[in-house]
């Protein structure tokens, strides 16, 4: 399952409850606020498959660095192929 993260976890309960319901094995996409899970370091070093698409990372001044190791920065384009690959998304908003 492709889990759609879009508010920050700082101010909001989603990140929370799709971790609630989440699989190891499932796959993450940050986006909007949702990139601020970035700093959530419980989060980012449990789950081996975590995107963050790149055009929301840098709007908000974020980067990724050493302790994003399972972290991947995609484009639109890999957003697209992702959802495409994947049997079922989840917005989590």
């Amino acid at each position: 399952m492709l889990h759609l993260i879009q508010k920050s976890p700082f101010q909001n309960q989603s990140l929370q409850d799709c971790l609630n319901i989440a699989s190891i094995d499932d796959q993450f996409l940050l986006m909007q606020d949702g990139v601020y899970a970035l700093q959530k370091p419980d989060f980012i070093n449990l789950y081996q498959n975590i995107f963050v698409l790149e055009e929301d990372l840098k709007a908000r001044g974020l980067q990724l660095d050493d302790t994003h190791k399972h972290v991947k920065a995609i484009d639109y384009a890999e957003f697209v192929r992702l959802t495409l690959n994947t049997d079922k998304t989840l917005s989590w908003y």
